[in-house]
C-alpha cells in the first residue's frame, strides 16, 4: 500500500503535504529526478533555519502543538543524562481515524 503525501486537515479541511527529510524517500508519482528536486526544495524551505522554533524548556513549561500541521524534533540527547518527559495526546479522533491509509510497517 503506498501512503499518499497530500492529506486533508480533519479540522481545517485545508490540504496537508505530508513529508518530512526522516520518512520520505520518493514521491512514487514522478520521475526519480523530478521527485529528488522537488523533496530538495521542500526541504530547503521546510527546514530553513528561520522556520525553525527551538524552545529551551524551563520547569513548568507547556508545549501545544497540531501534529499534522507541524513537524517537530529534538536534538540528540547527551548519553547519560535523565530525561523527563510527559506527553498527552489530546485529539476527538484515533491515529487511525485521522489517517485511514497509514499502517505500521508499511513501506516508505
Amino acid at each position: 500500500m503506498l501512503f499518499r503525501s497530500i492529506l486533508t486537515h480533519k479540522v481545517t479541511g485545508q490540504p496537508i503535504l505530508y513529508v518530512q527529510e526522516a520518512q520520505t524517500a520518493r514521491f512514487n508519482e514522478l520521475a526519480r529526478a523530478d521527485s529528488d528536486a522537488l523533496l530538495a526544495a521542500l526541504f530547503a524551505v521546510l527546514y530553513a533555519p528561520a522556520g525553525v522554533l527551538e524552545h529551551r524548556w524551563n520547569r513548568g513549561d507547556l508545549v501545544i502543538w497540531d501534529n499534522l500541521r507541524l513537524q517537530h524534533a529534538r536534538p540528540a540527547f547527551p548519553p547519560g543524562r535523565p530525561r523527563r518527559l510527559q506527553r498527552v495526546v489530546v485529539a476527538e479522533q484515533s491515529l487511525r481515524e485521522q489517517i485511514p491509509d497509514f499502517r505500521p510497517g508499511d513501506p516508505v
